[in-house]
């Protein structure tokens, strides 16, 4: 597993951006695919957050490459095709509006996509992760926590068990 706070983020330095959060997605892969070796069968690429979106577009670019990650988990993610943080109490703030197709990207994908939402979350709407959860298909699996904040996702057990299916350990 590993974990990383993009630029401008969590004490990390740099500026943050769309083009950053790519580059250095790509780059961390790169890394951890250089020093574990044999990599590409076991990544489950998971994003939280504002994290989804950078997650997506690795997925998205993973599979371009001849690579596709093993599965997809978007947690508490904006999910709206408009921009990277629409209609959040954070979004007057946002110095880098990116445009991003989400449900084009996620068509790109093959393998299983799990999306977790909290029905309460006031930072990225619920209706976006419905919507995009019900182009899914077979492939897709949709949690939503009836009642749920933004965070909750993280700590939920129904949510935790989910992931671990998905990867194939069985809780």
């Amino acid at each position: 597993m590993a974990v990383w706070a993009y630029r401008g983020y969590d004490g990390s330095d740099g500026a943050p951006s769309p083009p950053a959060f790519r580059s250095d997605a790509r780059a961390l892969y790169r890394y951890l695919r250089k020093e574990l070796g044999g990599l590409d069968a076991a990544v489950h690429v998971v994003g939280f957050s504002m994290g989804a979106e950078v997650a997506l577009r690795l997925a998205a670019d993973l599979e371009a490459d001849g690579q596709p990650p093993a599965s997809l988990t978007l947690l508490s993610s904006s999910l709206d095709d408009y921009c990277l943080l629409p209609r959040a109490w954070y979004r007057q703030c946002l110095l880098f509006p990116d445009h991003m197709e989400v449900v084009g990207l996620i068509d790109r994908l093959r393998g299983p996509i799990m999306i977790a939402h909290g029905s309460a979350d006031r930072i990225n709407p619920v209706e976006q992760a419905r919507a995009v959860a019900a182009t899914l298909g077979t492939r897709g699996q949709y949690i939503e926590l009836p009642g749920a904040d933004h965070l909750a996702t993280l700590f939920d057990s129904r949510v935790h068990h989910a992931v671990l299916r998905l990867l194939g350990e069985e809780p």
